[in-house]
């Protein structure tokens, strides 16, 4: 579990910071009573600002008024940075001319640069002083890697601020408990005096679908403090808001190739993309989405029809995927005997009506809540950092990040997660004792490609030391990392792993026929440590 102490409000402004796989945000709260200010300009109020950067042919990287060069030469956009971060050090990006190499911590330096600039023109614009002391959210499993917190705040504390110094980050909060803190404050003092509660500590299931991402977490706040404690989290690094919207792309396409025979490339491609976003967001409206004059072909203008009902159906399998680890969460409070008070929609994600009604069939009985889904993460880090802003720079590693250091012996038991037999839940398998001598190296276990020809090798730890069973459900064990491999579909394959004494994971699969063996290395994965859940 993770806590911070309490330590004495500053009076001075402070920020909060929400840098999103695809739209960013920032807060400001000026006076403790009031709810914070978004800092951007009214055209990207509601849906936040684009993250997407472009890099030009000079390797010059720019976020801010990028859309039209990206839907010129797409190839030299980065998406989702912070999934980039998890990925390494450089990105490789293919044409126009050679390939180019860029650092992905520029990439980040440059959003979250661009953001702040936005941040602090509208600061000025409102006739405010600026301010430079801000909390850093981040996606929840980032919490046991100090390597990439400690990345992005050198990123953000490299910024030169529009009063000649420096941003400081004084705080950085999983992004589920700053939603946390934000609805508690909320539903204490700014709701409908009839739905407020008097509760000061409150307990919530965060569902968090954002663009790039779904995060779904167990988190306790209290209100008027900077203490928090995240009981459990979970989530899917490849299912996100962008996922639904390349299926309904796909479908475009395929009306496209249907009604016209075209098949659009490079920019029109970009375009169809685009479209598919609006719609999306439309049908979050409308039962049905018509369009027939934004889609150009050579001699007539495309037309367009898609119903909510065959949006849902096509991406109801993205859906399910959400819904399992959100059932799961419920489950392990039942077990732990956590009361939760409210399940609370956050993420751009969560607008669509399909969420919380799916939501409201699983909770039975508990309050199903959307609560601010684009600015929530931002306002609670604003009130974050204004709890925990002191005069000292928080260093690298702190009480609440610093990573665990193996002993010679692994202490835990690890495994590989697997779908138990005849049951859609999931389970460990283990394949090292907590005891074993590092380096510690696995046996092996089969496994079947999926229809796309990815196989995820999910290596997870039992959370309690010294236990050696040979399996356990997956509420009992710790997500260390997933990593995916690409073979023919349907093929059938085994998978081992090394944990290595420098910490490194070497990931080994070797299809069914013994043709095949490929390696992935995790360099420097820090491992989950007891306590630090």
């Amino acid at each position: 579990m993770e806590e911070r102490t309490n330590i004495p409000a500053l009076q001075a402004p402070a920020m909060g910071v929400d840098i999103g796989n695809g739209f960013g945000y920032v807060s400001i709260l000026d006076e403790d009573a009031k709810d914070p200010i978004i800092l951007l300009s009214d055209d990207m109020r509601r849906s936040g600002m684009p993250t997407s950067a472009y890099v030009d042919s000079n390797g010059a990287i720019t976020v801010l008024n990028a859309s039209q060069n990206i839907l010129r030469y797409p190839n030299r956009a980065i998406h989702a940075v912070k999934q980039q971060l998890e990925n390494g050090e450089t990105l490789a990006l293919p044409g126009p001319g050679k390939e180019m190499t860029v650092s992905v911590d520029e990439a980040y330096t440059a959003v979250v640069r661009d953001l702040l600039s936005v941040a602090a023109k509208e600061r000025s614009r409102m006739g405010g002083q600026p301010v430079t002391d801000l909390a850093l959210t981040y996606p929840v499993e980032f919490r046991d890697r100090p390597d990439l917190l400690d990345r992005m705040q050198r990123s953000v504390e490299s910024i030169a601020a529009a009063d000649g110094g420096h941003y400081r980050v004084v705080g950085r909060l999983p992004e589920p408990a700053a939603v946390a803190f934000d609805y508690l404050y909320y539903m204490r003092h700014l709701a409908a005096e009839e739905n407020r509660i008097s509760e000061d500590e409150f307990t919530v299931l965060v569902y968090d679908l954002g663009h790039g991402t779904f995060d779904t977490a167990l988190v306790t706040a209290k209100d008027g403090t900077d203490q928090y404690t995240v009981h459990a989290s979970d989530g899917l690094r490849d299912v996100g808001g962008k996922n639904f919207e390349e299926i309904l792309m796909e479908e475009l396409l395929r009306q496209l190739k249907e009604r016209y025979d075209f098949t659009p490339g490079g920019s029109r491609r970009e375009e169809l993309r685009r479209l598919a976003v609006r719609m999306k967001h439309e049908l979050s409206e409308k039962e049905i989405c018509e369009d027939d004059s934004s889609y150009s072909l050579p001699d007539e203008y495309a037309e367009f029809t898609v119903t909510r009902e065959q949006f849902e159906e096509m991406t109801s399998h993205l859906l399910d995927e959400t819904l399992m680890k959100t059932e799961r969460m419920i489950r392990y409070a039942q077990q732990h005997q956590i009361k939760v008070d409210c399940i609370v929609l956050s993420g751009g994600g969560s607008r669509m009506p399909m969420v919380k009604n799916a939501l409201l069939d699983l909770a039975n009985g508990l309050r199903v809540e959307m609560h601010r889904p684009s600015a929530a993460v931002s306002f609670g880090a604003a009130r974050f950092a204004r709890q925990c802003s002191r005069k000292e720079r928080i260093e690298p590693e702190t009480e609440q990040t610093q990573a665990a250091t193996l002993a010679q012996k692994a202490e835990y038991a690890y495994g590989l997660t697997r779908q138990m037999q005849n049951s859609i839940r999931d389970e460990v398998v283990f394949l090292t004792n907590s005891d074993d001598e590092l380096p510690a190296v696995s046996g092996e276990l089969e496994f079947m490609a999926e229809g796309s020809g990815v196989v995820r090798a999910i290596i997870s730890r039992h959370k309690e030391r010294g236990m050696n069973p040979k399996a356990a459900p997956i509420e009992d064990c710790w997500e260390i990392i997933r990593i995916p491999f690409e073979i023919a579909p349907f093929q059938k394959c085994k998978l081992s792993f090394e944990i290595t004494e420098g910490r490194d994971v070497l990931a080994r699969m070797v299809t069914a026929d013994g043709k095949i063996t490929q390696t992935k290395r995790i360099a420097d994965v820090q491992l989950k440590k007891e306590g630090n859940a």
